[in-house]
């Protein structure tokens, strides 16, 4: 069975969280982004809409570049909540 060693549980957990937040943001861009910026649009134009959409990624470079003074750990945890809570939003 795989196992995890003891002294790099928490970051590995960390980790994990990290990339599921990660999997999930992409996951309903990807394959709802286009209904959800309709949705919360409310245009027939698809210029608007993928506008919208492409405002989901410029905001992710921007905040990531701002992140990078950040430590690790703690860009890591406030990414993840972060992100958890925009999928909330989103939902």
């Amino acid at each position: 069975m795989p196992r995890v060693p003891a002294s790099i549980r928490k970051e590995f957990c960390l980790a994990g969280i990290g990339a599921a937040t990660a999997f999930t943001s992409g996951a309903v861009l990807l394959s709802l982004g286009g209904q959800v910026a309709h949705d919360l649009v409310g245009s027939a134009n698809e210029l608007t809409n993928g506008a919208v959409l492409a405002s989901f990624a410029i905001v992710s470079a921007v905040v990531t570049g701002a992140a990078r003074k950040l430590a690790p750990r703690t860009a890591f945890f406030l990414g993840s909540v972060t992100t958890m809570f925009a999928v909330l939003l989103l939902w």
